[in-house]
């Protein structure tokens, strides 16, 4: 997956495991991104949203989110899927490309 260093985006996150995804068991869903002090992250409830027919969460990613990260970076993210019932299960850690930005200047409009 990339996204584009310094621009709002969004990714979707398809769920293909029918069994983790019962909403009514699940009180919040994590979307982590990075490490440290530069770690973000995106919850559900909350400022995620999910879509019920393509089983999957749409996680926003704000200009100001993005300068987290440099251009070029690979950066790590995990999902966890925290149950009403204290369970907890995470996804397998995947990769983020944060794509870099051709044309830097800006311009006043």
């Amino acid at each position: 997956m990339q996204i584009k260093y310094s621009n709002s985006g969004y990714l979707f996150f398809q769920v293909s495991e029918e069994s983790i995804l019962d909403l009514s068991i699940i009180s919040k869903v994590l979307f982590t991104f990075g490490k440290g002090s530069r770690q973000l992250i995106k919850e559900y409830p909350g400022e995620v949203s999910y879509f019920e027919k393509e089983r999957g969460f749409l996680v926003p990613f704000s200009q100001e989110d993005m300068t987290r990260f440099r251009q070029g970076e690979d950066v790590e993210y995990d999902v966890k899927f925290l149950y009403k019932t204290g369970d907890s299960y995470s996804t397998d850690i995947g990769n983020l490309e944060i794509g870099e930005v051709v044309n830097k200047n800006t311009y006043n409009v």
